[in-house]
Parts: C-alpha cells; structure tokens; sequence
C-alpha cells in the first residue's frame, strides 16, 4: 500500500516498487488519508485528482493497481468510477471516518493531532453501505471490503453487499491470530448459510 501528498509522490513510491516485480501481487494506492499538504484535504475525495493519480501509477506498475477510498464523502461512487476508468483493477472500500476524542480532564483533544481516524466495529455499517453503493453502481467492478470485520459473519455480510475480498485490520491488534480466524468462520458460516460456493454469495443482496 502506497501513499503520497502529490500525484509525484505517488508515481516514485510505484517506481520504488518495480523492483520487486511479480514478488507483489498488487499496488494498492491509498487515496483516502489526509494528503493534501495545507489543507487537511483528502484526494479520494477529488475525482478528476483520484483519477489522474491512479492512471500514473498504473503507467509505472507491472502489477494490478488498487484504489482505496475514503467514505468521507458523498461522492464516493463519482470518485470509484473515476479510478475505474483510471485503469484501477480494483477498488478498496472503506478507511476509516474522522473522529475526535477530548479529555474532559484537560479540555483538549485526546490526540496530538486534533483528530484521527476511526476505525473497528463503529465503521462496519459505514464501510457495508459503501460497498453496496458501489457495486450496484458498477456491477462488474471487483471490491475488497474493509472495515470492523472482526468474525466470519462479519466478512459474508460485508461480501453479500458486494465485496469479493476483505482486509481485516484493528482486530488483528487484538488477536494476532484473527485473520486466520475470520477465514476459518467465514468457510464454517457460508455452508451454515446454504451456499455452495463465494461466488454465490458476493453481492447476493443486489440478486434478491
């Protein structure tokens, strides 16, 4: 996963990565931070810029470009559509949410930074929604799944909104061993549930 302030930045972190060839699977460039030097701006919230960044890095890398975006926005499928047809191979949805915290102790953010990121179980539903949007917005794109996926329920729900893969991230912090445990799960649940194969169940809820 790369990330950049500019659309330079974010090319040379890419060309860094040549070098590694066929030893990575994929680039997933992170659009969804906030990068915009000065103005606490996020680019994957600008879909010309998210368009343009994406199309120079997949000019660079000799593996598939992924684009992760940020559900801080209203215009999260403008901005998926954009870095589709940028060349991006797939799309990863979501990051986390700006958040804050303040110490009533002290009357100042809990932060050094003012804000934050949130991220865990809160952001599930964020993250479900958005993949739903998009995937009925663009049935053939592919979509990871990210955000507060903590068991194997949580990835089949999160894969019937759309999703064909998911990233696991803050429960891993709790339990080094939960994307093992997640996958285990999923597998157990998906045959409890009645399917027969992922295929049947990513994006099952736009056949209903």
């Amino acid at each position: 996963s790369i990330w950049g302030r500019t659309l330079h930045e974010y090319v040379l972190a890419a060309n860094q990565l040549r070098a590694a060839g066929q030893s990575i699977s994929a680039i997933e460039v992170n659009l969804s931070c906030p990068n915009l030097e000065g103005r606490s701006g996020i680019i994957a919230h600008d879909p010309s810029l998210a368009g343009r960044i994406i199309s120079a890095v997949c000019s660079e890398s000799i593996v598939p470009v992924w684009a992760k975006l940020s559900a801080n926005t209203d215009r999260v499928v403008e901005v998926s559509t954009a870095v589709r047809d940028a060349g991006a191979s797939a799309i990863t949805l979501i990051n986390t949410m700006l958040g804050m915290q303040i110490s009533t102790s002290s009357g100042r953010p809990s932060l050094g930074n003012g804000g934050g990121g949130l991220s865990g179980p809160a952001i599930r539903p964020i993250a479900i929604r958005a993949v739903h949007d998009v995937k009925a917005a663009m049935p053939d794109v592919d979509i990871i799944g990210v955000g507060g996926i903590a068991s194997g329920n949580d990835a089949i729900e999160m894969m019937m909104a759309g999703a064909r893969a998911v990233q696991v991230g803050t429960a891993s912090f709790a339990s080094p061993s939960a994307v093992w445990d997640i996958a285990r799960d999923a597998a157990v649940r998906m045959k409890e549930l009645g399917f027969s194969s992922w295929a049947d169940v990513v994006g099952c809820v736009h056949r209903s």
